[in-house]
């Protein structure tokens, strides 16, 4: 009885309550002197459903979720407010699709360099990460 009242109590602790989201293959393509805006990609995978809600980065003035939308010969991009976390399946941030827009860049994005990021999320609280900076015609994160 005293061994399932401890569990129950472990069990809903906020500590165990949050699973953390598996971040892999985080990159942003450095930027054209001048540009103030970029772009961070990545893939995303969580444990149990879940939705990445805000990003934020002490380098942009901005960060927000963009998808890519093409309509016959045009191409735009929407705000998303959220982006859904099904549990185990892993969501792709890639160019031309969903990716984080950085707007109001403090300096430029240079290769070799590093942006900083936190994903907050709506289960599993605020991450951390630390993106690199590939070169300006990168498609991908090398390898």
């Amino acid at each position: 009885m005293l061994r399932t009242a401890i569990l129950m109590g472990l069990m809903a602790s906020p500590a165990l309550a949050q699973s953390p989201v598996t971040v892999s293959g985080a990159w942003a393509r450095a930027t054209a002197p001048g540009q103030t805006t970029g772009a961070v990609y990545m893939s995303l995978t969580s444990p149990r459903d879940d939705a990445l809600t805000g990003i934020a980065s002490p380098q942009a003035d901005m960060a927000m979720l963009h998808k890519t939308v093409h309509e016959g010969h045009m191409t735009d991009m929407e705000d998303m407010d959220a982006l859904q976390l099904p549990a185990g399946k892993k969501v792709t941030l890639a160019p031309h699709g969903m990716h984080v827009m950085l707007m109001g860049l403090k300096s430029p994005l240079k290769a070799g360099e590093t942006v900083s990021l936190d994903l907050n999320f709506l289960n599993s609280g605020t991450e951390h990460i630390t993106v690199p900076v590939e070169p300006l015609g990168a498609s991908g994160p090398p390898g």
